[in-house]
Protein backbone atom coordinates (compact mmCIF):
# COMPACT_ATOMS: atom_id res chain seq x y z
CA UNK A 1 0.00 0.00 0.00
CA UNK A 2 1.18 3.44 -0.49
CA UNK A 3 0.01 7.08 1.56
CA UNK A 4 -3.15 7.46 -0.36
CA UNK A 5 -4.70 3.88 0.37
CA UNK A 6 -2.94 4.42 4.24
CA UNK A 7 -4.90 8.08 4.74
CA UNK A 8 -7.94 7.46 3.00
CA UNK A 9 -8.61 3.69 3.78
CA UNK A 10 -11.08 2.28 1.94
CA UNK A 11 -13.16 5.51 1.69
CA UNK A 12 -11.95 6.10 -1.78
CA UNK A 13 -10.73 3.58 -4.91
CA UNK A 14 -7.36 3.82 -6.26
CA UNK A 15 -5.60 1.65 -9.19
CA UNK A 16 -6.80 0.02 -12.45
CA UNK A 17 -9.16 -2.98 -11.22
CA UNK A 18 -12.30 -1.79 -9.42
CA UNK A 19 -13.40 -4.74 -6.61
CA UNK A 20 -16.70 -5.05 -5.71
CA UNK A 21 -16.44 -5.79 -2.11
CA UNK A 22 -19.91 -7.38 -1.11
CA UNK A 23 -19.28 -10.22 -4.64
CA UNK A 24 -15.49 -10.35 -4.61
CA UNK A 25 -15.92 -9.25 -8.33
CA UNK A 26 -13.21 -7.89 -9.76
CA UNK A 27 -12.94 -5.42 -12.95
CA UNK A 28 -11.09 -3.66 -14.88
CA UNK A 29 -11.44 0.31 -14.85
CA UNK A 30 -11.21 2.56 -18.32
CA UNK A 31 -7.83 3.37 -16.80
CA UNK A 32 -6.62 -0.40 -16.72
CA UNK A 33 -8.03 -0.86 -20.92
CA UNK A 34 -5.80 1.97 -21.59
CA UNK A 35 -2.97 1.08 -19.90
CA UNK A 36 -2.84 -2.38 -22.21
CA UNK A 37 -3.51 -0.41 -24.72
CA UNK A 38 -0.27 1.70 -23.76
CA UNK A 39 1.62 -1.36 -23.34
CA UNK A 40 0.50 -2.90 -26.08
CA UNK A 41 1.40 -0.03 -28.56
CA UNK A 42 4.39 0.97 -26.48
CA UNK A 43 6.69 -2.04 -24.96
CA UNK A 44 9.04 -2.26 -26.86
CA UNK A 45 10.25 1.12 -26.31
CA UNK A 46 9.81 1.01 -22.68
Amino acid sequence: MDNFEWHTGYAERFGIVYVDYPSQRRMIKDSGYWYRQTIQENGENL
